[in-house]
């Protein structure tokens, strides 16, 4: 859901969806308290190593703030989305802060992995 709703933001309107879709999948690892930390280390690694966003900063959304992430979770979690085929429930502010947290995974593993 986070891949369909980056086009609402004008700064990603050129991204390609594998794009979206790769930093929606990060988002994703971070919403699940299940996955384990080595597999999301994993997905992120092989993500930066073809060159996919990982980063808020990577998706044309250097500083981005919370109220205007605020917008993709309200419709993520809203009524009718695909967050409710999730095997736990999952509220809007879930989401953003999913978000957040794929962002800082990313930066995390960027510094980490820099030649």
């Amino acid at each position: 859901m986070v891949a369909n709703c980056l086009p609402s933001f004008p700064e990603c309107h050129g991204l390609m969806h594998g794009h979206e879709v790769g930093f929606g999948i990060i988002t994703q690892l971070c919403l699940d308290d299940d996955m384990p930390v080595e597999r999301i280390y994993r997905i992120v690694d092989f993500e930066l190593a073809i060159g996919l966003p990982v980063t808020f900063a990577d998706l044309g959304l250097p500083g981005v703030t919370r109220e205007r992430l605020a917008r993709i979770g309200e419709i993520c979690a809203g009524p009718g989305s695909l967050c409710e085929n999730h095997p736990f429930p999952v509220t809007a502010d879930d989401i953003v802060n999913a978000m957040i947290a794929a962002d800082a995974l990313g930066e995390e593993r960027k510094r980490l992995l820099k030649p």
